[in-house]
């Protein structure tokens, strides 16, 4: 009986699991992750409904029971060239196929993107009594591009809610924010931002901030002050890669359109480790996509023929999602074919919990 070839893969978030999930009939699979799975999406809700934040995790050692080996551990050291990765325990793998999905780093700050910043930001909103809510982007890239401004409808709502008044204030590096998806999802975006009575401060480089004074400063010196902040900051790839020869100047993954590395055919990228490398979004349904299309060209099946990508961006009645094709953006570089589903809040939550529930699928391996 021929010998089933090994597959390798480093991360279990969506991409990885994804893919892991895809192979796991055709080759033997091994996972090694740091953490259980976090559906990153579902925080926000958790924390305006005040729900545990356990209801985002979902125990990867689940897919033990399709036959992927899982091993909790971080990854210290790939070395493509003998085909073996190390791990901060001492463990060597070999592999006969490597999938890297070890995503992006989030420095700790109070976010949402990050149970430790999740943590952290409930800590400091405990004592907020009003005044000046300022959602501050340090940088691109950061996962999923219109999070910070449906966010910060939903923490207005939510503090207003409870009585407060809140002055809520959004700093961002990008003169057009969403410009990357088209000028109709700009817009759309700045006239339901100024809708809800949020004000927007485009083009704000932050120099440094001060959380004695609690004070906010630019490369140009203005200043804002703020009584709650979230800070979202620039999300940078992990120094197993940004120090190994597989990465890009900028130390994301170097890969070609079809994901595999520029120096190895053997060695595939998935999900934010790659993004910015092809000029994508950080976005799970991307990831999803790209998961697909490696398992594809492994199992010799056809490829997904669209890169499709969604995230709903709730502002009250001028909701809506933006609905776009990477593909153009992925094969040739131009812009992704997009548009807009006008959807009422109802709708929305529909959406996320559709999202919510394909993220699920992938641990029942349906």
């Amino acid at each position: 009986m021929k010998k089933r070839q090994h597959v390798l893969i480093l991360g279990g978030g969506v991409g990885g699991v994804a893919t892991a999930v895809a192979l796991r009939k055709s080759f033997d699979v091994t996972l090694v992750t740091e953490s259980d799975f976090i559906n990153y999406a579902l925080l926000p809700k958790l924390f305006v409904e005040n729900l545990n934040y356990l209801n985002a995790i979902i125990q990867t050692k689940i897919l033990s029971s399709f036959g992927i080996q899982v091993y909790r551990d971080t990854i210290s050291l790939i070395i493509p060239s003998e085909k073996k990765v190390k791990t901060k325990k001492g463990k060597l793998f070999t592999y006969d196929y490597l999938i890297i999905a070890l995503g992006a780093e989030v420095p700790i700050a109070p976010h949402f993107w990050s149970i430790e910043g999740f943590s952290q930001f409930q800590k400091e909103a405990v004592n907020f009594k009003g005044g000046k809510l300022v959602i501050a982007v340090e940088g691109i890239p950061y996962r999923c591009p219109p999070a910070p401004f449906d966010i910060a409808y939903r923490l207005k709502r939510y503090f207003e809610s409870k009585s407060l008044n809140v002055q809520t204030i959004i700093l961002h590096p990008e003169a057009k924010p969403l410009i990357a998806v088209g000028e109709e999802v700009h817009k759309k975006l700045i006239q339901g931002i100024e809708r809800e009575g949020i004000e927007l401060k485009a083009a704000y480089h932050i120099k440094k901030i001060d959380p004695i004074k609690r004070k906010i400063e630019n490369e140009s010196g203005e200043l804002v002050n703020y009584d709650l902040l979230m800070y979202v900051p620039k999300h940078k790839a992990p120094n197993v890669v940004s120090q190994s020869e597989l990465s890009t100047n900028d130390g994301w993954l170097n890969v070609k359109k079809n994901f595999r590395t520029e120096k190895y055919d053997d060695i595939f990228g998935v999900g934010d480790i790659i993004a910015p490398t092809l000029g994508l979004p950080m976005a799970a349904f991307l990831a999803l996509y790209e998961a697909q299309f490696v398992s594809s060209l492994l199992t010799n099946q056809e490829p997904p023929n669209k890169a499709e990508a969604a995230c709903p961006i709730e502002m009250g009645s001028y909701s809506f999602i933006p609905f776009c094709d990477f593909r153009s953006k992925i094969e040739n570089g131009l812009p992704p074919k997009c548009k807009i589903i006008e959807a009422e809040q109802n709708f929305i939550g529909f959406f996320r919990n559709l999202i919510h529930q394909r993220l699920l699928s992938l641990f029942s391996g349906l």
